[in-house]
């Protein structure tokens, strides 16, 4: 089978491009990524002996937890978790959300992965919704503020006011690490059903929406897939390596290239096969995970270098990138060869980092 994946010379050519990407998006100038930048709060909000509520909302799951403020510490009291379904528009959103609320408490925090421009009301933290991404169409919820929305909702349906908080998952994740590293090694890599990365900037931390990188060499499979997507023309990176995507490359090229193999459900199914070395989609399908690795690579390749060579300590959050087939294996395989010593990237796992890292947008840092 012919080679799927990206010569060496177009991955460094990506890097360069991502780091250019970056510098101009800094600079206020035209760019494919976006330079969202969060302030850290500059106070806390809650009492001591007071319950609140954190909510994590990913491409495919939630968690929900109720927490205890007590003497400067915060205790996870108990846990939801479930799945997220696509919303068509806001009162689907909206209505889903408020079967998860705990009505006696006064602040929720919440972390949600898609696209948020950083608004503040009075110091509390709130997301302008940009545009859907990972097939969510959220008719009237686009250039509205999720938080504002969900509070109104609130009080429609349990006619009390609650605080609502709301960042980029990826801006939660870094704050999950800030007890632990120095914050200017801090970056937040999610490659799971979708991806992004975000990272502290002099005190700030800046959500790139790295999934809308553009300035690479499009697959077939990846153009096939965009022109029949929601959003035609957006998140070109991340349809290209996905967990959203990935299985349907997958679909396209099995057609396309006349392989009598079982189309995948969904990029699970496919990383499931792969268990199994003498399944006829093995080549295939591990092609197609580490060309998505090394696309992955050739980002942090440029925020390397856009960081001036320092160690990362890289917050990892995603099935693809944890659970894909030697997934982690292919990203440092390429790092290695963009000549990135093994010692300055540090990928390390955080168990559940964004519903940790989101209770920190109610206290001050």
């Amino acid at each position: 089978m012919e080679t799927l994946l990206y010569s060496i010379e177009e991955l460094i050519a990506f890097k360069v491009n991502f780091l250019h990407d970056i510098e101009k998006c800094k600079n206020k100038k035209e760019s494919s990524l976006n330079w969202l930048e969060h302030k850290l709060p500059i106070k806390s909000f809650l009492k001591n002996n007071e319950n609140f509520q954190i909510i994590s909302f990913g491409g495919t799951n939630f968690i929900t937890a109720e927490a205890l403020y007590l003497d400067s510490k915060v205790k996870i009291l108990s846990l939801k978790e479930g799945k997220v379904p696509l919303f068509d528009n806001k009162d689907h959103f909206l209505n889903f959300i408020i079967n998860l609320i705990n009505s006696e408490v006064k602040y929720i925090s919440f972390a949600f992965a898609y696209p948020l421009l950083p608004s503040y009301t009075k110091d509390l933290l709130d997301g302008i919704l940009i545009k859907s991404t990972k097939g969510n169409k959220f008719e009237g919820l686009i250039g509205k503020k999720i938080g504002e929305e969900i509070e109104k909702k609130i009080r429609n349906t349990f006619s009390k006011e609650i605080k609502v908080t709301v960042a980029n998952d990826t801006v939660c994740a870094c704050l999950a690490g800030i007890n632990t590293y120095p914050k200017g090694s801090l970056i937040s890599l999610v490659v799971g059903t979708g991806t992004n990365m975000a990272f502290f900037n002099n005190g700030s931390i800046i959500n790139l929406e790295s999934g809308n990188f553009d300035k690479l060499n499009r697959t077939e499979s990846g153009n096939y897939i965009d022109l029949n997507s929601l959003d035609p023309g957006h998140h070109i990176f991340e349809k290209e390596v996905s967990g959203a995507y990935l299985y349907k490359h997958y679909n396209y090229l099995i057609s396309k290239l006349n392989l009598n193999y079982t189309e995948f459900k969904d990029s699970q199914e496919m990383n499931q096969a792969l268990k199994d070395s003498k399944n006829v989609s093995f080549d295939l399908a591990t092609m197609l995970i580490e060309r998505s690795a090394s696309l992955v690579a050739s980002q942090l390749a440029g925020l390397y270098e856009f960081k001036n060579k320092k160690t990362l300590n890289i917050i990892t959050e995603g099935s693809m990138f944890w659970e894909g087939y030697r997934y982690k294996e292919f990203i440092e395989k390429y790092l290695f060869i963009f000549k990135i010593p093994k010692t300055t990237i540090n990928f390390i796992k955080i168990d559940k980092s964004s519903l940790i890292g989101a209770e920190w947008l109610l206290f001050k840092i």
